[in-house]
């Protein structure tokens, strides 16, 4: 089992934040504390896929359908993301039920 297989199914949660995109730069504010994390173009599309309602699968899916790249490589790059966005507590993981 792949670790992208078993996120499948979970809802990524945004948490307070406000995303400011310029260019192809996002830039997302936490409101609790105020740190400022800079994305690139490819963390900003996934991050503004994250709506509470998707889950990974779907937001691969999603980008898989407007960009063309190697499903697999990115499943990949999609897990180290989500855990670089958890990492810097700007989403949550829920389990789909």
């Amino acid at each position: 089992m792949t670790a992208f297989s078993y996120l499948a199914d979970h809802i990524l949660i945004r948490k307070e934040l406000k995303l400011r995109i310029e260019g192809n730069i996002g830039i997302v504010c936490n409101t609790r504390d105020f740190r400022v994390h800079y994305l690139n173009e490819t963390a900003t599309m996934i991050f503004c896929l994250i709506d509470g309602k998707r889950s990974v699968a779907e937001i691969a899916q999603c980008f898989l359908e407007t960009v063309d790249v190697d499903r697999d490589v990115f499943e990949r790059d999609l897990v180290e993301m989500i855990r670089d966005f958890q990492w810097k507590k700007l989403i949550a993981l829920k389990l789909n039920l």
